[in-house]
C-alpha cells in the first residue's frame, strides 16, 4: 500500500481521485533530448527543465506502454537516479491539480518519489507529497490537489539510493478563480513539431475574447499589435505564441506562452555532426546512402560525400526492413544521443519517414588502424564510415567461430588493435570460422569508448581477397 505524507498550506493529497473543476491542461511529456545523467538543462514540451543526476530516457525500459495507458505518448520519459527534474520556468495561473505517471525503472528496486512546489521562481521549495514507486516496469498514476495561485514551479525527486525512477505525462491544471478569465489553451500542445499545422486557441470562459502575438511579445501591450483570435491559423516555422483571454465583467487571464520548434535543417552529414552536442531535432535535407542495416537496435549506417552517421533506432521509429543497404534517402529527422564516444542519431517518432530517392554503392575509404586512432583523438569524422583496413591478423585461438554477442580482436603489423563485436544476427558469417592469417577487412567503423571496431557486412568483406575491383 502506498504511503503518502500529507502537508498543510492549502495542499491536500488527493487519494480518492476527486478533483475540483479545472480550466486548462498543461502537459509535459518530456519530448526533448538529454542523453546523460550529467547535471544540465533540456528543452521539453512546456519549457526548459533542469536535470540533476537525471536524463531523458528513450529506451524500451523508459516507455509507458501497458494496459489502459497505451494511448499515452510513449517515446520518452524523465529517468531520475539520485536527483530530480525541476521546471526552470514559471507556470502562470497557479495549480489546481498536479498529476503524473511514475514507476521504478525496469530492473531496479522500488524507491520513493517526492513532489515539491515553488512559488518564488525556484528559490525555495516545499515538499507537498511523496509515495512509493511502483514495481519495475509497472507504471502508476498519481494525482495531487495543490490549489495554489500565482506563478508556480514543480520538482520531482527520487530517493538518494541509486535506484532509478521514471516520470512522465505531468499534467498541471490551472487554479480556478471565478473572478478571472480562464487562460487560453493551445491545440496542439506546444513543443517540437515536424510539419505545418493549424493552431487552435480556446478559453473555457464563455464569451471570452482571445488576443495573441506571434513574435514573443506581450499581447496585453497595444504597441505590440496583438491579433484577435477568430479561427485556427497556420504555424509553419519555429514560433513563440503568447496569448491571453478577456471576458465581460471579469479580470483578464494571465498571458500564456506556446513555443513550437521545427527541426533545424542541415544539408549534409558533416554539418549534421556539428550539432552532435546540441539538444533539439534536426532534419538532414541532403541525400545520404545507407551502407549497412543491422538487426541489433534496428541500426543503420548512412554516408554522403562529407561524412557518415550511425542511426540508432531501438524504438523502431523507422519500421524494420525500411531503407536497406544502397538506398539513397533524404529528409531524415531526429535528435542526438551519443553513447560510449560514438555519435548516434535517433529518428524522431512523430516525424515523416525519409524518402528513398535512388540507389547507390559507396566505395570504402582505405585507412590504417593508426588513422582511426588519430581520428578518434581528433574530429572523429571517420566514425560510421565504410572503411577498408588491410593486413590484419586474428589474435585469438585457432578454429574459433563467429558467434553473436562475442568480440574478436585483430591487430595490424604495428600491433594496433581493432575488434569485431558481433552484435547483429543478420550477418552471413555468424557460425563461420574466424579467418586466420593476413586478412583484409571492409566494414563500417564504430567505437566503444576508446576501442576501435569494425562491422564487416558479409563474409566476403572479411576474407583474404586479392581482387578489389568491386570497390
Amino acid at each position: 500500500m502506498k504511503k503518502y505524507f500529507l502537508h498543510i498550506f492549502l495542499i491536500v493529497f488527493c487519494i480518492t481521485g476527486f478533483m475540483l473543476p479545472v480550466s486548462a491542461e498543461w502537459l509535459e511529456d518530456f519530448d526533448g533530448t538529454k542523453g546523460s545523467y550529467a547535471d544540465g538543462y533540456a528543452e521539453c514540451s512546456m519549457g526548459e527543465w533542469y536535470f540533476v543526476d537525471a536524463m531523458i530516457g528513450a529506451l524500451a525500459q523508459d516507455q509507458f506502454l501497458e494496459g489502459e495507458y497505451e494511448d499515452m505518448e510513449t517515446g520518452r520519459s524523465a529517468r531520475v537516479q539520485d536527483g530530480y527534474v525541476e521546471m526552470n520556468f514559471d507556470k502562470a495561473d497557479g495549480a489546481g491539480t498536479v498529476s503524473f505517471y511514475q514507476r521504478t525503472w525496469d530492473g531496479d528496486n522500488p524507491s520513493t518519489w517526492y513532489l515539491d512546489l515553488s512559488t518564488d521562481g525556484g528559490d525555495n521549495w516545499t515538499e507537498v507529497a511523496s509515495g512509493d514507486t511502483g514495481p519495475g516496469g509497472v507504471h502508476e498514476h498519481e494525482s495531487v490537489e495543490v490549489d495554489e495561485t500565482g506563478d508556480i514551479r514543480i520538482r520531482l525527486r527520487a530517493d538518494d539510493n541509486d535506484e532509478r525512477v521514471n516520470f512522465d505525462r505531468i499534467i498541471i491544471t490551472d487554479f480556478v478563480d471565478e473572478d478571472v478569465t480562464l487562460a487560453p489553451t493551445f491545440d496542439p500542445t506546444p513543443g517540437s513539431v515536424f510539419e505545418p499545422f493549424d493552431l487552435t486557441l480556446e478559453s473555457d470562459t464563455p464569451d471570452a475574447e482571445i488576443w495573441y502575438t506571434l513574435d514573443g511579445t506581450d499581447p496585453t501591450e497595444e504597441e505590440n499589435d496583438p491579433i484577435e483570435y477568430v479561427d485556427p491559423f497556420e504555424i509553419s516555422e519555429t514560433t513563440t505564441v503568447k496569448a491571453y483571454a478577456d471576458a465581460p465583467d471579469m479580470e483578464p487571464s494571465s498571458v500564456v506562452t506556446g513555443e513550437y520548434e521545427f527541426p533545424t535543417d542541415v544539408s549534409d552529414i558533416a554539418e549534421l555532426r556539428d550539432y552532435a552536442e546540441e539538444d533539439g531535432y534536426f532534419r538532414l535535407t541532403g541525400e545520404a546512402t545507407v551502407t549497412f542495416r543491422g538487426s541489433d537496435r534496428n541500426q543503420r549506417f548512412i554516408q554522403d560525400d562529407t561524412a557518415a552517421m550511425l542511426i540508432d533506432d531501438n524504438n523502431e521509429n523507422i519500421p524494420w526492413g525500411e531503407f536497406d543497404k544502397g538506398d539513397v534517402i533524404e529528409n531524415l529527422t531526429g535528435s542526438f544521443s551519443p553513447f560510449a564516444n560514438m555519435v548516434q542519431f535517433v529518428p524522431a517518432s512523430d516525424a515523416p519517414l525519409p524518402s528513398v530517392v535512388g540507389f547507390d554503392e559507396v566505395d570504402p575509404t582505405v585507412v590504417t588502424i593508426q588513422d582511426l586512432l588519430d581520428d578518434h583523438d581528433g574530429d572523429r569524422m571517420l566514425q560510421a564510415m565504410l572503411i577498408r583496413v588491410d593486413d590484419l591478423e586474428y589474435v585469438g585461438g585457432p578454429d574459433d567461430t563467429f558467434e553473436v554477442t562475442s568480440t574478436y580482436t585483430f591487430e595490424d603489423t604495428e600491433e594496433n588493435e581493432i575488434q569485431i563485436r558481433l552484435a547483429h544476427d543478420n550477418l552471413d558469417y555468424v557460425g563461420e570460422d574466424v579467418p586466420e592469417g593476413p586478412t583484409n577487412f571492409i566494414g563500417v567503423f564504430s567505437v566503444w569508448h576508446d576501442t576501435m571496431r569494425i562491422i564487416p557486412r558479409n563474409m566476403d568483406e572479411l576474407s583474404s581477397i586479392s581482387d578489389w575491383s568491386l570497390y
